[in-house]
């Protein structure tokens, strides 16, 4: 109820107090789009459906640097979201007081955006945004790899550990938003700096619409990584991921769906180790942007012309 309230005060605030366009514009391009509109007919500009917006997105994709810069933005917003929107749960099955999980919360929320001014302005001076982009979503992928660990079933972290590295985790993963808004903004140059935004929160938002749901659904799996000399099942053994891991059968728990996977030829475990679905999720959304990200070349177009 109190949410609800705040945001109708909000809403009606900002109804109140909206003005049109400022009078002098914020950005470079807001200012040649006030020139062009001045000397030629807006109707002349191209439009799909009617609209602009369709034209500047199909625009936008094409341009290099962008998608991966796009891709690393989803992936951050949507961490945060699933994370935010599931934290109470994850921390529970990571066997966290109770009392301590609205301190958490709001906690991992502070180390957003505190990791957000600091990195951010780390980048601004050193203009190393493909660098530290690439750092901040290692880290996030080790942060979610000992989460994903403690809040399994055969692991047992000290609660300091789960909540500093939950911390770390929102400090590190934060950033990828800011940062890459403004990546995107450089190597799209003289691009729309609002359609650009609009277009990364779009499909940010549309990300985590879709990845709440199916994390949801996936935190009722529990993976199972054994050695693989370690007693299992008698299903026999078949071919599984690419045959770098076979599948056993396992005893299953009452709260979740059980695989038990023999140990892949890269871990060389010495205990049997598990995570959940949803945790698994993650780390494939963190590797698949990683490798996507750290392909790309992106040329600074707008610090180029500043300098120039």
């Amino acid at each position: 109820m109190d949410i609800s309230l705040a945001s109708g005060a909000a809403t009606l605030l900002t109804c109140c107090f909206f003005r049109g366009r400022p009078p002098t514009p914020p950005t470079a391009s807001a200012a040649r789009a006030v020139e062009a509109l001045r000397s030629a007919d807006s109707a002349d500009e191209p439009r799909a459906l009617g609209l602009r917006y369709p034209v500047i997105l199909s625009q936008l994709v094409r341009i290099e640097g962008f998608n991966p810069s796009l891709a690393a933005f989803v992936c951050s917003i949507g961490v945060t979201n699933v994370i935010s929107a599931f934290a109470a749960e994850a921390l529970q099955r990571a066997e966290c007081p109770p009392a301590e999980l609205a301190a958490v919360g709001a906690a991992f929320q502070v180390a957003i955006v505190v990791g957000g001014v600091v990195i951010g302005a780390f980048v601004d001076e050193t203009r190393t945004f493909k660098r530290t982009t690439l750092v901040c979503l290692a880290v996030a992928l080790s942060c979610v790899v000992s989460l994903g660990l403690a809040e399994g079933v055969d692991q047992h972290f000290p609660n300091y550990v789960v909540v500093g590295v939950l911390l770390l985790l929102g400090a590190f993963i934060g950033p990828v938003q800011p940062v890459n808004a403004e990546l995107a903004v450089e190597v799209a140059y003289p691009a729309d700096e609002n359609a650009i935004e609009a277009t990364q929160q779009l499909s940010g938002n549309m990300a985590s619409a879709l990845l709440v749901p199916l994390y949801q659904a996936l935190a009722g799996y529990d993976v199972n990584f054994v050695p693989a000399d370690a007693p299992h099942g008698p299903l026999g053994l078949s071919k599984a991921a690419g045959g770098m891991a076979r599948a056993a059968s396992g005893a299953g728990r009452p709260d979740v769906s059980t695989l038990t996977l023999l140990e892949p030829g890269f871990l060389d475990l010495d205990r049997a180790v598990d995570m959940r679905g949803d945790d698994i999720l993650l780390l494939l959304l963190l590797v698949a942007t990683v490798g996507f990200f750290s392909r790309a070349k992106f040329d600074l177009v707008r610090s180029a012309v500043d300098e120039a």
